[in-house]
């Protein structure tokens, strides 16, 4: 595996930080969505809001 030059890395270290970021943001509000629902659902089945 190459190198990567003194220049580039500022700049991917910040790349990487703002997807994993932006990758914690959707996995929480998937799970938020998804408890939601669930939510919903047992309200339905079991008869209380």
């Amino acid at each position: 595996m190459r190198e990567i030059p003194e220049k580039y890395r500022e700049e991917l270290k910040e790349k990487i930080k703002e997807e994993s970021l932006e990758f914690d943001l959707q996995t929480s509000l998937t799970r938020l969505y998804a408890a939601k629902n669930n939510n919903q659902n047992n309200a339905l089945f079991y008869g209380n809001s």
